[in-house]
């Protein structure tokens, strides 16, 4: 039997236990194989995740968040019982037909594991949620012999085998990614599907991984890569902003009905199994002579002892942000092991430092009109002093924190946020406000505006305040030297989406 009201549905098994699952935490209801011994007629499957966040020690305010605890559970009915639930309700849950996502003879299916993004709870996650419920609910299990960086992305695995890369370096998903649009690949014509347990890193690796490959960037956009996201890094901004409207929809309906919101990694594994693939926008930034990516890497294992290490960059593809000033200085200088152990925390965090120092970066911001094909891209500076410059196709940084409220999901737009040297506490106070819906871009003294092309010199002499931020991978540039941003050419990703 079973029954759904007040947002719960309630199942009581024939052996007289009673499971109660919250409609917030339910992923979806599946047809499936009856186990042996189990009634005639059709059987499904009730699966949900529920997620433990441990309270944090009060008494050590400088330690960082317990990590969140994930369990799948299940829950089983017959299918006369299914069919007596609200119809509004299974229109909702009820799995039909084939996920877009599973692997077929056209698009082979590969999961990819991020372990150093966020929290490095993405392999807790693979291991106890996503590879017990694709061999639980459709019979899926890892073919571990992909499992290597140099394998071909293309090698057949349709029908019920996934290949896996557990990632073991900060190039694993690059490496991948190479793999793609291979010569192999192409031969095969099969589009792959790519489910990434990772943040923004992986999905910009991914990307740059693609588009690297010249010779097939162009050729065959049916062939383009598609992913699945699960919110498993740091800020998640393009899963978040994927997201908004379900976000605005939960919101509108805990006011009405006072019950819970599905969780980001419950939204995420429906929008795996329920959506469709869409084009991903992107852009394209190309750097000045002499520009260099930074990383750091521990000394000999040592996390407290930080070695600089890059290399020499044209250019980046980014599906997020191009940033200079308080953004780019901001994901910088949080991006080391004893920050990162903090989660988003840590950007609070590094913030307050940047306030107090107040820089003002010295630059010559230019937008470029590339509008009209026919005559000559015209150039205009919108000033030489900024706090914050910052180009996005997304609408929110991180969940709640709407940077450009004018930005709808896979919309393709290009928009500019930039301030001047407002100084420290204006900078926070303009920040803040992106918390409330992005009032910030109301601000007089806030730039907001569609855009085709920007240019950025940079002018500073200290390395410091040369850093810009790619979708989270920092490039610095040479005094003097430059970054352009502009919208690419066409996509060359698609993603998972249920907008």
């Amino acid at each position: 039997m079973a029954s759904f009201a007040d947002g719960r549905l309630v199942v009581s098994g024939q052996d007289g236990s009673t499971k109660t699952v919250p409609e917030n935490e339910l992923l979806f209801i599946v047809e499936g194989q009856k186990a042996e011994g189990e009634a005639a007629g059709a059987v499904y499957r009730i699966y949900s995740l529920h997620e433990a966040t441990p309270a944090a020690d009060s008494s050590d305010a400088g330690a960082p968040a317990p990590l969140p605890k994930y369990e799948l559970s299940t829950a089983l009915l017959l299918g006369q019982d299914v069919q007596k639930l609200p119809q509004d309700f299974l229109k909702k849950h009820l799995l039909t037909g084939t996920p877009l996502v599973l692997p077929s003879a056209s698009s082979p299916l590969h999961v990819v594991v991020s372990t150093g993004s966020g929290l490095r709870q993405a392999k807790p996650f693979y291991d106890g949620v996503l590879a017990p419920l694709l061999q639980d609910a459709f019979s899926l299990t890892a073919d571990h012999g992909e499992n290597k960086e140099s394998s071909s992305a293309s090698s057949g695995n349709a029908g019920n085998v996934y290949s896996l890369l557990i990632t073991k370096s900060k190039e694993s998903v690059t490496s991948f990614a190479h793999t793609l649009h291979g010569p192999s690949a192409q031969s095969t014509q099969k589009s792959p599907t790519i489910i990434l347990l990772s943040g923004d890193g992986g999905i910009v690796d991914l990307l740059n991984g693609v588009s690297s490959d010249s010779g097939a960037l162009g050729a065959s956009p049916h062939l383009d890569p598609t992913i699945a996201l699960l919110p498993l890094g740091t800020g998640n901004a393009l899963f978040h902003s994927l997201h908004k409207p379900a976000y605005e929809a939960d919101a509108a309906a805990t006011a009405a009905s006072g019950t819970a919101a599905p969780s980001p990694l419950v939204h995420g594994l429906r929008t795996l199994f329920r959506g469709r693939p869409a084009p991903l926008p992107s852009f394209e930034a190309s750097f000045a002579p002499g520009s260099h990516t930074v990383d750091y890497t521990a000394a000999a294992g040592d996390a407290s002892v930080l070695q600089q290490g890059g290399k020499s960059i044209e250019r980046l593809q980014g599906a997020i942000v191009a940033s200079y000033g308080f953004h780019a200085q901001l994901v910088w200088e949080s991006d080391t092991p004893e920050y990162r152990k903090h989660g988003d925390a840590r950007f609070g965090i590094v913030a307050s430092e940047l306030i107090k120092k107040s820089h003002a970066y010295s630059t010559d911001v230019s937008l470029i009109d590339t509008g009209d094909s026919a005559a000559e891209p015209q150039a205009h500076s919108i000033g030489h002093e900024f706090n914050y410059v910052l180009a996005t196709l997304v609408s929110e940084l991180q969940q709640g924190f709407t940077i450009s409220p004018a930005s709808q999901p896979l919309d393709g737009q290009l928009r500019l946020v930039h301030f001047g040297a407002v100084g420290g506490s204006r900078t926070m106070e303009i920040m803040m406000l992106a918390y409330n819906k992005g009032a910030h871009v109301k601000e007089g003294d806030v730039g907001y505006e569609a855009i085709d092309e920007v240019e950025i010199k940079i002018l500073e002499q200290d390395p410091r305040w040369r850093k810009v931020c790619i979708d989270g991978t920092i490039v610095e540039i040479p005094q003097g030297g430059w970054m352009k941003v502009r919208k690419a050419a066409r996509p060359v990703l698609n993603v998972i989406t249920t907008v």
